[in-house]
């Protein structure tokens, strides 16, 4: 446990460093920084809601190829 808080010490003492006398650079750069994360995170979020559409959209696709047929895994002759 005092290694972990050893670590956040040094890393605390780390972004101190780098933070003490801020001028306009390392302010601008922590906020360029800030924006990368949140567009990488906006980018990840846009190409899991597009698979989830794809997916959706090529399982309708099926669906209607089947002239809505189900799947004869499961059927309401099963379920009682």
């Amino acid at each position: 446990m005092a290694t972990v808080s050893n670590n956040i010490d040094d890393l605390a003492t780390i972004i101190d460093g780098y933070l003490s006398g801020a001028n306009n650079l390392r302010i601008a750069s922590i906020i360029l920084m800030l924006l990368a994360f949140i567009l990488f995170l906006f980018l990840v979020i846009i190409i899991y809601v597009k698979s989830i559409v794809s997916f959706l959209k090529s399982d309708n696709k099926n669906i209607e190829k089947d002239d809505g047929a189900v799947d004869d895994i499961f059927n309401e002759e099963d379920a009682e």
